[in-house]
């Protein structure tokens, strides 16, 4: 029995997948496709079979999400079988009827903050942070040069591997982007 099966649309994939490592990190077990549903697999019953064996649906709520007829069906069945369902907001988009008077985890200003809400729910801790060692100072070009390089490793790891590696490689650097964005910002 898992704690936790997460629901997400593919354009969502890399919060989903950063969400099921900080879940994992705080000793629930989770269920997320990319890790559990294999080329070949009988797709509707892999879904159907885990979210009967989990104790909570986390509901990554966003346009695309409400757009994808996986997630609508992964919803639906996790009330059909009376599973908790935690929406967790990304953007705007405005929650399905019977999901509106649920208390929802909003991601939208703060990820930290949705996360903190969604431990909470689902009684997890995250251990405390490990101390990071300090990277080099590095000049923005330097910064610029790197992410240009592990792009260009995302694309071959599809050329060679196919989506799935490739969006791997691309979820190891989604924080360095992230923090060469927000740096860029300042």
């Amino acid at each position: 029995m898992t704690d936790a099966f997460i629901s997400h649309a593919s354009e969502d994939k890399p919060i989903a997948r950063r969400l099921a490592r900080d879940l994992t990190r705080a000793n629930l077990q989770v269920w997320i496709d990319h890790a559990a549903i294999r080329v070949g697999d009988p797709l509707a019953d892999s879904i159907q079979e885990a979210i009967e064996n989990t104790r909570s649906l986390v509901l990554l709520w966003s346009v695309s999400a409400a757009e994808s007829r996986y997630v609508k069906f992964e919803w639906q069945a996790a009330i059909h079988l009376s599973k908790p369902v935690i929406p967790c907001r990304l953007d705007h988009t405005e929650l399905p009827v019977f999901l509106r008077t649920v208390l929802f985890c909003d991601f939208q200003g703060s990820y930290a903050q949705g996360r903190r809400k969604l431990l909470q729910a689902l009684g997890g801790v995250l251990p405390p942070p490990q101390p990071q060692p300090r990277k080099p100072q590095t000049s923005p070009a330097q910064r610029i040069a790197y992410l240009a390089r592990q792009q260009d490793e995302v694309l071959t790891q599809l050329a060679r591997h196919g989506p799935v590696r490739a969006a791997e490689v691309q979820a190891q650097l989604d924080p360095d982007m992230e923090q060469a964005l927000h740096s860029a910002g300042d």
